[in-house]
């Protein structure tokens, strides 16, 4: 249990030329669906690379999964000067994204990368389970409106991956300020 002076229950933070890498994790109670948490101090050895120039999260599923991707987006989306009304269209687009993308992962984690350039977001969200991609751009749907997704971003493409052998699929979402 995290005492009254801890933000988490664990913590480990690992950098290099590559980046920085922050773990953190939160007792949530007991339940026999919860994925092993790695010993204190021990980041997790099957991580995807970091790219140059990319901020990418890795969440495990979950109740902290929504609102951890949800303001990164945003904060990123802030980062690269986006207006008022574009940074709220990030706000959805990201919000959309973390309530249903838990579902469609491939192997129990939602990992996201997100590049930014200038006043250009983009957005990649996988590995999915195959079909994923496209359920998650439904998921947005909003009667009367159709799919908030699709209105939303610049650019949506589903592309095909293979990850740990299995073949899934990424979504790619680009955000852009106009003018």
């Amino acid at each position: 249990m995290r005492n009254s002076t801890s933000l988490s229950d664990a913590f480990a933070i690992q950098g290099g030329a590559a980046g920085t890498e922050v773990l953190m994790s939160f007792d949530l109670g007991t339940s026999a669906d919860a994925p092993p948490r790695p010993p204190p101090g021990q980041l997790d050895e099957d991580r995807p690379e970091p790219l140059a120039d990319v901020v990418l999260v890795r969440v495990t599923a979950g109740p902290l999964a929504d609102p951890v991707l949800g303001r990164v987006v945003s904060l990123l989306a802030a980062r690269v000067d986006f207006s008022i009304d574009r940074l709220s269209d990030a706000q959805i687009v990201s919000d959309a994204l973390a309530a249903h993308s838990a579902e469609q992962a491939l192997d129990g984690h939602v990992v996201v990368s997100m590049q930014e350039t200038d006043r250009i977001l983009d957005l990649r969200i996988g590995p999915l389970r195959p079909g994923g991609g496209e359920i998650l751009v439904q998921a947005t749907e909003v009667p009367g409106l159709g799919r908030l997704l699709e209105q939303l971003v610049d650019e949506v493409d589903v592309e095909p991956t293979v990850a740990e052998g299995e073949q899934g699929e990424v979504l790619h979402l680009r955000l852009a300020e106009s003018g």
